[in-house]
This record gives structure tokens, sequence and C-alpha cells, in this order.
């Protein structure tokens, strides 16, 4: 007797496995590059000036830290950000790079040893040796905050990654379940298939 073939191929079971593992490693490489990112960042305490290199342009984000490890040092201080004056200035020119406020748009993270909160963001033109500076307002106040400079998260890339490994997980799905319908019908009909030819 004939073998009857079902349809479809089980290789589409493949592909959808390979789109909801594909998602998985998107999503454990974007993790892992936002946890890398609290290691790229630049620390200074404050109030003082301290000398921070930057080594391309584009835009950069201030974050405060209120959880923080300076050479070898902790810092645990409020979550309010202090009432302080800032100023960047760049080494070779002399001149004040702007500062804008994140505002409602902030970005967070908390880690073992790090927690933040993005406070200002900036663009730089020119590579070089910048100087960040920081004074309480009062003149009073002495209590040592710590401030960390890096790039910006590119936010919008970011939630593209995530639409992207949600779309994945989704046809990966889908494949799944039409194979599996379409397989069961097909099983059910060379069932009826066989018992008419036996009958």
């Amino acid at each position: 007797m004939k073998t009857i073939k079902i349809r479809p191929s089980r290789w589409l079971y493949v592909i959808s496995f390979a789109l909801i593992l594909g998602a998985v490693l998107v999503g454990f490489l974007i993790g892992a590059d936002v946890l890398n990112m609290q290691d790229r960042l630049q620390r200074v305490v404050v109030p003082g000036e301290s000398e921070i290199t930057i080594t391309e342009s584009g835009e950069y984000t201030i974050f405060y830290e209120y959880q923080s490890i300076v050479n070898s040092k902790s810092f645990s201080t409020e979550k309010e950000l202090p009432n302080l004056e800032y100023k960047l200035i760049a080494k070779t020119t002399g001149s004040q790079i702007p500062l804008t406020s994140t505002g409602s748009r902030q970005t967070t993270y908390e880690g073992p040893s790090h927690s933040g909160v993005s406070t200002f963001n900036f663009d730089i033109e020119s590579p070089g040796i910048y100087e960040f500076s920081a004074w309480y307002l009062n003149g009073q106040n002495s209590e040592k905050v710590v401030f960390a400079i890096g790039q910006k998260l590119p936010i919008a890339k970011l939630f593209g990654s995530i639409a992207l490994i949600f779309l994945m997980i989704i046809a990966g799905v889908i494949i799944f379940i039409v194979i599996f319908v379409k397989k069961q019908k097909a099983k059910k009909t060379q069932t009826t298939q066989t018992s008419n030819m036996i009958q």
C-alpha cells in the first residue's frame, strides 16, 4: 500500500524554532550590551572638577549615580538629584558645552554596584579632553556624589530591536500553530482515506 506523505513538511518546524531561538539570542545580546554600558561610563566625584576623555563625536548623557563605586570607594546618596550647578568645558578651546536636561524622558538603571538616572544630555563635535565640574549652590553642603558620563543610549534603536524580537517570536509561534493544525488535518484525512481503501 502506498504511503501518503503528510503535508506540510516538518522542516517548517525548524524555521519556527529558529525564529524563536533567534529572538532569544537577540534579546540576550541587547541585555548584555545595556549591562556593558555601565562599565563604559566615566565616573566623576563632585563637588569639584574632573577631566573626562571623549573619543567619539555624538550624543552623550550624564547620569546621577546614587549608588556607585569609584576607586574602590562606595557611595550611597539620596535618589533625588542634589541642588548643584554644572559646567562642561572643552579643555582645548575653553568653550562651554550646553547641557540639556532630560526632563521626564529619563533613563534609569540598577545593578549590584551601580544605580543611576539620566540628568543631562550634550553633543560633542570634536573628541578630546573635557572638564566636568559641579558645585553646591549654597556653598554649605559638601556631600560627595557621583556622576557617570557616556554615550547616549540609542532608545529608537533599542525599541526597534525589542519590536523585532516580539515579531520573531510571534512569527515563530504562528508558523508552529499553522503547521500543527495542518498536520492534524492531514493525518485525519490520511486515516479516512486508509479506512475507505480497506473497506
